[in-house]
């Protein structure tokens, strides 16, 4: 029988925390960022082993041990390594593979090397040719992403259909069948075509900081919008998670991990200035994504995007959650305002806005009460009863009973209320009195411009010095005086997201130089945005300043 693979190792100790093992021998209690108990080795009355989720080892002062989670389990379980293996794998629902004969383990490292090294050749390609694509460079711009961003990140461009990654790899050294083996390529018709083609790629790398996937964005329209490097031997979605290795100290060190949806919503919140966000890739999030994350830090708080969608989403990460919760182990949710993303709220309201949504999110308690009176509103009898049987289903599979108590005693005190009116609901929607409205004529005359370019080649100085106050009027109106500066057209189509969000804040009906070509009506709402500041920067003065 060949040996049991490193990675099924590494996805146990991922996945399971040694607490949870080492409790079912000795009884912890917590210690800041740890648990002690009584060693089981010696008798003692002063507590000296510690046991550290995050470094995954139980230290035992008193008898001079170090044991990690498979060490445990064979000294007190007295069983053999592939039998600790065996039986902690079912109890962290991780399949176990195995590896061939020896010549064949060099081989598949060997295989694996060349992968890797496959991989980084691809990212170093995608990031040359970005710069070299003035579409994809603009549309980064137009996202609001700078150059330093996009070079921390990694951000390239796979060009359209053809062979140029191929060509490329294959002068670099690289076989066919490594190129498909780690998802650069697909076979099409007996052909090898590339795996990314006309998108903005970002790299997924591991914990190590090697790139084991890549992640792309259309930029054109062409669905779907977004896409995922396939299943290969270096990259499991399931198991990986986005900028999780530049992040890992930010996180560690702020003691919660932001969890958002996607690569241009971690991009642009960490260029806002917040670096402990990381991202799931669009998929939904696992078990073993959020042991992963625990193993770093005690709490995640989830901010999907602001809409149903994004609302479901958080719904089953916590519903995948709940059975894990415990005092070192808390999830909460971020509920974003309608219609708005993580990117769209930092663009458009600044920093403070998001972080007054993080800083509200919601506690696990919270939105349990929200789904289950939404299920049983009122507060007759009958339904008083059911959210009483829904709230004892729901957290019947938290496994920590203290945990699972605290939960279900703050829920009784919310049915109860409900008989004096006084239902102790934290729902109160923070998120939407955090953003920050945009003027309506500030977001009139950048519209204006977006639409009609021609009012700023006529008033190009009077609009490039007016000032806007709102972070998404001041992007956009660089943008546009940049491109009319260059005698270039404006690609309304890629900041289509952001002309919505100009609309939203207009008054109805719009004004006639948005809705058609009025360089009258433009030029007057300039003059009266000027006065508005003058007016704004002279009231700001001190009272001698004003005087004299």
């Amino acid at each position: 029988m060949g040996r049991i693979t490193q990675r099924t190792i590494e996805s146990i100790q991922e996945r399971l925390p040694i607490s949870a093992v080492v409790s079912k021998t000795v009884q912890l209690k917590r210690a800041g960022r740890e648990w002690k108990g009584l060693s089981p080795r010696t008798r003692e009355k002063t507590a000296s082993l510690y046991v550290n989720d995050q470094k995954g080892m139980a230290f035992d002062f008193s008898a001079g041990v170090m044991s990690n989670i498979f060490d445990w389990v064979m000294e007190f379980e007295g069983l053999a390594f592939p039998d600790a293996v065996e039986r902690l794998a079912a109890e962290a629902g991780v399949e176990v593979t195995r590896e061939g004969l020896a010549r064949e383990t060099r081989e598949s490292q060997q295989a694996r090397e060349e992968a890797f090294a496959a991989m980084e050749c691809a990212q170093r390609f995608f990031e040359d040719q970005l710069f070299r694509y003035t579409p994809a460079h603009d549309y980064l711009r137009a996202r609001g992403i700078t150059g330093r961003t996009a070079r921390d990140f990694g951000i390239g461009w796979a060009p359209p259909p053809g062979k140029c990654l191929i060509n490329h790899l294959c002068d670099e050294g690289f076989s066919p069948a490594t190129i498909l083996q780690c998802g650069l390529a697909k076979q099409d018709d007996g052909k090898i075509r590339p795996f990314f083609a006309g998108r903005i790629t970002f790299p997924i790398r591991n914990r190590q900081g090697r790139v084991i996937a890549f992640g792309a964005r259309s930029i054109e329209g062409s669905l779907p919008k977004y896409i995922n490097s396939p299943q290969t031997p270096l990259f499991d979605k399931g198991s990986a998670i986005f900028h999780l290795d530049q992040a890992r100290r930010a996180i560690a060190r702020s003691g919660h991990a932001i969890l958002l949806e996607g690569y241009f919503d971690v991009a642009a919140v960490c260029q806002a200035g917040i670096e402990n966000v990381c991202a799931t890739m669009g998929t939904a999030l696992s078990v073993e994504q959020l042991h992963k994350l625990w193993r770093v830090c005690p709490h995640i708080v989830a901010c999907y995007d602001g809409d149903a969608a994004g609302s479901r989403a958080a719904d089953k990460a916590l519903e995948t959650a709940l059975p894990w919760l415990a005092a070192d182990r808390r999830f909460s949710v971020a509920r974003l305002p309608a219609g708005f993303d993580p990117d769209d709220l930092v663009r458009t309201s600044g920093l403070a806005a998001f972080q007054a949504v993080t800083r509200s999110a919601e506690h696990p308690t919270d939105s349990l009460w929200r789904v289950l009176r939404a299920e049983n509103p009122g507060a007759d009898p009958a339904t008083i009863a059911a959210l009483e049987t829904g709230a004892k289903s729901r957290l019947a599979v938290v496994s920590d009973e203290t945990m699972r108590r605290a939960m279900l005693d703050s829920l009784r005190d919310r049915i109860r209320g409900l008989r004096t009116g006084k239902t102790g609901s934290g729902a109160i929607s923070i998120a939407r009195r955090a953003v920050a409205a945009i003027p309506a004529r500030e977001a009139a005359l950048v519209l204006a411009a977006v639409l009609h370019p021609a009012y700023v080649e006529h008033e190009l100085e009077a609009f490039a010095t007016a000032e806007v106050r709102a972070p998404l009027c001041q992007q956009l109106r660089d943008l546009v005086v940049g491109r009319v500066s260059d005698g270039e057209p404006i690609d309304v189509e890629s900041v289509a997201r952001d002309v919505a969000v100009l609309r939203s804040a207009l008054p109805d009906p719009e004004p006639s130089f948005v809705a058609r070509v009025d360089l009258g009506g433009f030029r007057e709402a300039l003059q009266m945005q000027a006065a508005q500041s003058a007016r704004r920067r002279l009231s700001s003065l001190p009272m001698a300043s004003a005087i004299a």
